[in-house]
């Protein structure tokens, strides 16, 4: 078992205190911020935690490819991505949550990745809004029959 970097006390005394976006999660090429959300705080106890994933990513993608990557979240998977396929591909990270999306970019800009584009968008059949439900974990925020409306976009409309 991987070590714990800190308690759940101590972390949530950082959430709570706003400390959090001073720290850094260091990651295979990339860092991320320590942002108060589920899945940052996951990577914070575990930085592990995502490996078999990433590593199906790494795996598949080859230099130059295009990724979409729908519920980008805070950006592990679009980070991980963007290494892989390089300077010659391109990566669309779609992030509908508007919180989530801010700590999202936050990641892209510490990182200072040009192969990255992050609409702030949920991926539909068709254009409008939809509602989003979102809940404290972000990781289960999902479209739903009520909560906050989103805009809504088809995929080939994003990548053109």
């Amino acid at each position: 078992m991987p070590p714990q970097r800190v308690c759940a006390p101590s972390m949530r005394q950082s959430v709570k205190r706003g400390l959090c976006p001073a720290l850094t999660i260091n990651q295979h090429g990339y860092r991320l911020r320590f942002y108060p959300s589920n899945h940052s705080g996951q990577l914070w106890v575990d930085d592990s935690l995502r490996e078999p994933e990433l590593r199906l990513v790494k795996y598949y993608l080859r230099r130059g490819d295009d990724v979409i990557v729908a519920g980008a979240n805070v950006g592990d998977t679009v980070l991980t991505a963007s290494i892989k396929v390089g300077s010659s591909g391109r990566v669309w990270a779609i992030e509908p949550h508007p919180r989530t999306f801010e700590f999202l970019v936050g990641n892209i800009m510490l990182n200072g990745v040009s192969n990255i584009e992050a609409p702030n968008v949920v991926g539909a059949p068709d254009g409008g809004n939809l509602a989003f439900c979102g809940g404290r974990r972000d990781v289960i925020n999902r479209v739903g029959e009520t909560g906050m409306f989103v805009r809504a976009q088809r995929l080939d409309e994003l990548v053109g």
